[in-house]
């Protein structure tokens, strides 16, 4: 911001202010692009957020048929660093495969950090920036 300002400016400051603070607020609109956000493209695209209601089970090979590990489990608030692979998430440090959906109810059980960035930047208010 400016820290001293001319009398004469400060009115046209304010207003200025406004205006952007309004056009921020327009999100699925061409006027603002997500990408084009920095922290968005800093974060690492293979960071997953576990957002399961239960605990996901890990998996040796992608595939259901297969019985889940015993004792293992990645849940809610966890995140995994991994590469989405179809229906799967493989795990870069063990090279586990984690579902990612629920295939009782079709729902998601990972966010990718991106996609949490950008709805943490949506619920955010414009107030006090």
């Amino acid at each position: 911001g400016v820290a001293a300002v001319a009398g004469g400016n400060s009115q046209h400051l304010t207003s200025f202010a406004m205006v952007s603070l309004v056009g921020r607020r327009n999100d699925g609109h061409a006027a603002y692009n997500p990408l084009a956000d920095n922290s968005v493209q800093d974060a690492p695209s293979d960071l997953w957020h576990c957002v399961a209601e239960e605990g996901v089970p890990y998996y040796k090979s992608p595939s259901e048929s297969g019985a889940p590990m015993q004792g293992k489990k990645c849940v809610r608030g966890d995140k995994i660093t991994g590469k989405k692979e179809g229906n799967w998430i493989k795990t870069k440090d063990t090279n586990l495969y984690l579902p990612y959906k629920n295939k009782e109810t079709g729902k998601r059980m990972f966010k990718n950090h991106r996609m949490v960035i950008l709805e943490e930047k949506r619920n955010e208010t414009s107030v006090g920036r």
